[in-house]
């Protein structure tokens, strides 16, 4: 069960009702919704960086493979798209997930990823900030928070990681067919906050998550590996 914080409405105060232009109910909301977002980004990749499998030349706590440059950051997850290939596994829908950090390395002036004459556009999406909304060697990237850098990260925060080494950080790929995921918010209900003039909206998210090629007969779908970005 994840209980959204409280969100405060106006209430009167002495005949007259406060007023405000900031939208505090909403902001509250979103804000119990972000919060519900990370704690299902993180039980998700979690499971997906324990049950899957450890490819060659990817890293390893504590032997993670060097990640100082924009370059070496494009090399490297060209390795995960190699390994995926070696299996026969579909190049449509592999995916690639990765903190934040990595792909402020990986936007480098040194990385040919935020070269147009590569890209191909003179208005590249990769200089304006975003990950990118094209394919890097056949992978639709993606970022979350709850994969931290030199540390192992905690179940309060949200957070996971290899090892409490500075610069190590998790990198996940694999295809979709690989994971499954289920979820839905089963119940929502409104009750009074008995410590103050506010409501409490609380609601039962009710989700699972299997990792299903991680190992075993057929293709491996789901990679992980270990880059350390302060070698």
């Amino acid at each position: 069960m994840t209980q959204a914080p409280a969100i405060e409405r106006g209430a009167p105060q002495g005949g007259f009702i406060r007023q405000s232009h900031v939208n505090f109910e909403a902001l509250a909301t979103s804000s119990g919704a972000y919060a519900l977002k990370k704690a299902y980004d993180y039980n998700v990749l979690k499971a997906i960086a324990d049950n899957a499998t450890a490819g060659s030349g990817l890293g390893t706590a504590g032997s993670a493979i060097s990640g100082n440059t924009g370059d070496e950051l494009a090399n490297y997850i060209a390795k995960f798209a190699r390994l995926l290939d070696e299996q026969d596994v579909p190049e449509e829908n592999r995916w690639f997930v990765a903190p934040p950090q990595f792909y402020e390395v990986l936007r480098q002036a040194d990385s040919k990823l935020m070269d147009a004459s590569v890209t191909g556009e003179s208005m590249s999406p990769l200089l304006n900030g975003q990950v990118t909304n094209r394919k890097i060697h056949g992978f639709t990237l993606y970022q979350s928070n709850a994969m931290v850098v030199g540390s192992l990260g905690t179940a309060a925060a949200a957070t996971f990681g290899p090892v409490a080494t500075s610069g190590e950080s998790f990198a996940l790929a694999g295809h979709m067919s690989a994971v499954a995921t289920a979820s839905a918010i089963a119940k929502t209900e409104v009750v009074r906050d008995p410590n103050s003039f506010a409501d409490i909206v609380r609601g039962l998210h009710v989700f699972g998550r299997k990792v299903l090629r991680g190992s075993g007969d057929g293709f491996t779908g789901a990679l992980v590996g270990v880059t350390d970005l302060d070698s």
